[in-house]
């Protein structure tokens, strides 16, 4: 996408995405609003110093400085959230003055498309644990599949901090390299990021004692459930 080469374009798309109005809109505040490659509260790094609040007006001047037609097509899967959220993505984008179409595909065919890269843009989700390496989303030799870097990102800092927090077991010089790494790429804008949807499912109100803070996969749902209980007695001490 030559459009998408131009980083103010990228900017723009940034600043003209209203990331709390999607989440209210479509996931019924059910998610929290991601603004890093690096979730809050997984890894102990302050926020980001690059910023992209949602303001329509700078979007807007930031691509009068755009010389390529402002046309982008969102690859995505016909999984109802995706087509939600890009449905709604294309209204905003082009309030500020893109044109967006949508190519719907299929789960097996949008498989097929992230591992040709056969996108211009692509709306999708990535899976981070409780002990994140994103090695494989943004190193430079993982643009290619099996790697992850979909968005085909290089920048030869990121790639050292990567390797060498990949490399650390001091934690805390891990971290110090991870929060570099976090402003390099959003200086950069190589992706937009969107939200971290909530995992929600029922819980009997009879059922007391459930603590239950982060969960990267269904299973950890029942990581505490030795300190479960329903029924209370006094006894004697």
């Amino acid at each position: 996408s030559k459009v998408l080469s131009d980083k103010n374009a990228r900017l723009a798309l940034n600043h003209a995405t209203n990331k709390a109005a999607l989440v209210e809109k479509l996931l019924a505040d059910k998610a929290t609003v991601v603004h890093s490659p690096l979730l809050p509260g997984i890894i102990d790094i302050p926020e980001a110093t690059a910023t992209y609040p949602y303001d329509l007006d700078k979007a807007k001047k930031l691509l009068q400085n755009v010389k390529e037609p402002l046309d982008i097509e969102i690859t995505t899967s016909s999984w109802p959230e995706l087509a939600a959220v890009a449905e709604e993505l294309k209204t905003q984008w082009e309030v500020a003055g893109f044109r967006v179409t949508i190519r719907m595909l299929s789960v097996p065919e949008v498989q097929q498309a992230i591992k040709d890269r056969d996108y211009a843009s692509l709306l999708f989700g990535e899976v981070l644990g409780l002990n994140p390496d994103p090695f494989s989303f943004w190193h430079s030799s993982q643009k290619n599949d099996p790697g992850l870097n979909l968005s085909e990102y290089e920048n030869k800092e990121v790639d050292t901090l990567l390797k060498d927090a990949r490399e650390t077991l001091d934690n805390n010089e891990k971290q110090k390299k991870y929060e570099k790494l976090q402003n390099i790429i959003l200086e950069d804008a190589p992706a937009l990021f969107l939200y971290n949807p909530d995992y929600i499912y029922w819980v009997s109100a009879k059922i007391k004692g459930l603590e239950t803070t982060k969960i990267v996969d269904p299973a950890k749902r029942f990581s505490n459930i030795e300190n479960w209980f329903i029924k209370t007695k006094r006894v004697w001490k």
